[in-house]
């Protein structure tokens, strides 16, 4: 398995500043792109970069390569309950949107205007509680960064718990993103 901190030179932690990251990739990838024939470094240089670039995938490649990485992973109770919310709004958008691609005239779409922005809204609520959650989970994963030199069992499943959360949160993210977009089209 290929050390994405070797290859960046950065240090195997579980928290590393978004900006100090991109500023070693680029001034790396920037001396590679003078060298001839070093197309096989710079692919592994963008693939370190997009896995420490991502907290969630930063820390499953961390317990992985330290050979830390816990036997179980469960989603959390708090996960379990924002899983269902997220669903259901979903849910819901899917069904407007699926009205909404069988009315054959603009009026007929105009009419659910109202529809798609109370849908909207509730997305929008949903997406501003994940946003704050995923704060909450990247702050306790800076403050797990503190202990990480002096790491036991218990923060390694405190790191992979975080990182199972930050997956699930930046997936749902994307959904409710999704799902805003082909509503504006709907309506738009």
């Amino acid at each position: 398995m290929t050390d994405f901190f070797a290859v960046l030179r950065v240090p195997a932690r579980p928290w590393l500043e978004p900006d100090a990251l991109r500023d070693v990739y680029l001034r790396l990838s920037e001396a590679l792109h003078r060298q001839a024939g070093s197309q096989d470094e710079l692919v592994a240089l963008n693939r370190a970069f997009q896995v420490l670039n991502n907290p969630a995938t930063r820390v499953e490649h961390l317990l992985s390569v330290t050979g830390a990485e816990p036997n179980t992973r469960q989603i959390a109770p708090v996960m379990g309950e924002l899983f269902g919310r997220v669903a259901g709004c979903l849910q819901e958008a899917d069904r407007l949107l699926g009205e909404i691609s069988v009315q054959s005239s603009a009026l007929a779409r105009a009419l659910q205007v109202q529809r798609v922005h109370a849908s909207q809204a509730n997305l929008d609520h949903l997406a501003h509680e994940l946003a704050a959650y995923e704060a909450r989970r990247l702050e306790a994963l800076r403050e797990l960064d503190q202990v990480w030199p002096r790491r036991s069992a218990d923060t390694c499943e405190a790191l992979a718990q975080i990182a199972v959360d930050l997956t699930f949160l930046q997936k749902w993210q994307g959904q409710i993103r999704e799902r805003r977009l082909r509503m504006d089209e709907a309506i738009g």
